[in-house]
Parts: structure tokens; C-alpha cells; sequence
């Protein structure tokens, strides 16, 4: 008789860490629309439109701080070409971070 307790409480602990997840990307994306002086909120878009493109650069920042903390920190012992091969992988990471915020803006209109 308890399984079907156990079932539900698993449940609701995965919806509240997604809807977790999802309102913490809200607030992120939220935090750099205001950063970059609210092109976001200011513009003609629909609410659900602004909803979802604001938690999408939420997520991006999610990813790319995950990502950025995989590569690891240069030290000044580390060969020139160690370092600079850091520089490359953080260079593609913010490139492919911008490209994916270009194409959510632009098919969001």
C-alpha cells in the first residue's frame, strides 16, 4: 500500500525540481535582459513569446557556465600551447553561446 505513496512523492519531487530548474533559467534570463537594459521586456513580443525566449538565455547561461567549468583553469607553469588551446575552447564556447542567442531572437518575432 505505501508504493503508490512513494510512486506520487517521486513524482512530485521531479516536477519541483524541473519547475525549479525552469524558474531559476527564468530568473537568470530575466537578470540579463535587465543587464543588457531590457530589450527584452521593451519590445512587442507576446507574454508566452517573452516567457520562453527569457528562460532560454537563462538555460544558455546555465550551459555555458557548465561547460566554461570543464575546461580547466591555466596555471602560469602550463606550455603556451595548453594555454592557448584553453583560449580557443573558451572562445567557441562564448561564440556558440552567442549564435544560439541570435537564432533564438530571431525566430521569436
Amino acid at each position: 500500500m505505501d508504493e503508490p505513496e512513494q510512486e506520487s512523492d517521486s513524482n512530485q519531487s521531479v516536477w519541483s525540481l524541473v519547475l525549479g530548474k525552469v524558474a531559476l533559467f527564468f530568473m537568470i534570463g530575466l537578470a540579463l535582459d535587465a543587464w543588457s537594459g531590457f530589450p527584452l521586456l521593451l519590445s512587442e513580443r507576446s507574454g508566452w513569446t517573452l516567457l520562453v525566449v527569457v528562460t532560454a538565455f537563462g538555460g544558455l547561461f546555465a550551459i555555458d557556465q557548465f561547460l566554461s567549468r570543464g575546461v580547466a583553469p591555466d596555471k602560469t607553469t602550463d606550455p603556451l600551447g595548453r594555454r592557448a588551446f584553453h583560449l580557443v575552447v573558451f572562445l567557441l564556447i562564448a561564440g556558440s553561446m552567442k549564435c544560439a542567442s541570435d537564432f533564438i531572437l530571431s525566430h521569436s518575432k
